[in-house]
């Protein structure tokens, strides 16, 4: 579970956000959790609904997977919506976040697609390095007493 970012994770994601913007050409991205909440974003231009956006898209996202069961598929990993001018994608990444793409009529989507794919790779690898800060900061390390410190839990001697 992502509990916190440094603003040094902070800013890498950001940064391959806006590395996947440029390249695939899209107008907006955003990285969120199962709920829509989000992590963070990157736009060339204001939407102005990024976060209903971002909470109605993990909702339709989260939802094709319900789909995918009952087709027999274990799950979908992207979902393309294309309109007359604006076209939506979503990319789940190993970790169970979304990328999430606002891309415009110009924007091949076939590099959305090539690009979100390895986007989702390097955001899932940013996602696992902060959950392992979090948890290393909350917890530190944790040392685990060797048997022979270790005392019986139900009275009795240890036995060796």
């Amino acid at each position: 579970m992502l509990v916190g970012l440094t603003p040094e994770r902070s800013r890498a994601i950001e940064d391959v956000l806006l590395d996947f913007l440029v390249k695939a050409e899209a107008e907006a991205t955003v990285l969120c959790d199962k709920g829509g909440n989000i992590i963070a974003e990157y736009a060339v231009a204001d939407l102005g609904c990024t976060p209903n956006m971002a909470a109605l898209s993990a909702g339709s996202f989260f939802a094709t997977r319900e789909i995918a069961t009952m087709i027999g598929e274990p799950e979908f990993r992207q979902v393309f919506h294309e309109g007359g001018r604006k076209g939506l994608y979503m990319q789940l990444t190993g970790t169970d976040h979304l990328l999430v793409v606002v891309f415009g009529e110009r924007t091949n989507p076939g590099l959305v697609k090539l690009f979100g794919e390895e986007t989702a790779a390097l955001l899932d690898q940013c996602l696992k390095e902060a959950e392992s800060d979090s948890l290393n900061e909350r917890f530190g390390e944790i040392a685990l007493p060797s048997q022979e410190e270790a005392k019986p839990l139900f009275g009795g001697a240890a036995s060796g």
